[in-house]
């Protein structure tokens, strides 16, 4: 079966290489990043299956322009939620701080809202999928706004997957929680994961429906070391 995927935060990274492997498997994909360079040269391989539009999650305004980008493209089965960004984590600017709460906070849940209403108001079934943090588990002193926003994510969509078995509706809920990814973004080298290797996981966990995904499938002991170590112990190491 072929799905038609809107994967906000295409244009680099995790979602660039997502959207490749969603596009060599046959699946069309309406693409929306800050930048279209990457997604322009990618749309010259697959030029049938690939919609590109420029979008900022910080202008929070997806519910009037989700109509505009769907006139050409059809009915939804999938969203990913990809974009994220960490500025100025010794917090010692709020207008930079801003910046990652609302992107990583304000402008998805904003466009989550979006694609709720979009699956309720059109009566069909399918998948949201974001990509939280293996961060957004316990506190980080070297990134605290990053990985509340992400403990934000890992909390919101626990109660949204608990909200739609108590209401039986037809949406799933994918939490992807990554650790360290090859990419510009990536916070260190530790069992760094190939980027190839992340998007094929990440797009069989979409696919699969796993209400949890850890990429690479190794940071699953780490989480699980993360949530027992004492807090006394923790803060300090």
């Amino acid at each position: 079966m072929n799905y038609k995927i809107v994967i906000v935060g295409a244009s680099s990274g995790i979602g660039l290489g997502v959207t490749e492997e969603f596009l060599s498997l046959g699946h069309s994909v309406l693409a929306l990043g800050r930048s279209l360079q990457n997604l322009e040269k990618l749309s010259l391989k697959y030029p049938e299956t690939l919609q590109i539009n420029l979008y900022d999650l910080q202008t929070a305004k997806s519910q009037s322009q989700l109509p505009k980008w769907l006139e050409n493209f059809g009915d939804l089965d999938i969203f990913f939620f990809n974009a994220g960004i960490a500025t100025d984590d010794n917090l010692t600017s709020w207008e930079r701080g801003q910046i990652t709460l609302n992107t990583n906070i304000i402008g998805t849940t904003e466009f989550l809202f979006t694609a709720i209403q979009y699956f309720r108001l059109n009566k069909r079934a399918g998948t949201i999928a974001v990509n939280s943090s293996i961060a957004g588990l316990r506190g980080l002193r070297q990134a605290p706004l990053y990985a509340a926003s992400k403990a934000f994510l890992v909390s919101l969509f626990q109660s949204l997957r608990s909200m739609r078995n108590q209401k039986n509706e037809g949406i799933d809920f994918v939490d992807i929680r990554p650790g360290f990814v090859d990419t510009k973004m990536a916070g260190g080298s530790f069992w760094l994961t190939p980027l190839p290797k992340a998007s094929r996981q990440i797009v069989a966990g979409i696919l699969n429906k796993k209400p949890i995904l850890y990429v690479s499938r190794r940071w699953i002991f780490m989480a699980f070391f993360m949530r027992i170590i004492p807090r006394f112990i923790y803060e300090r190491v």
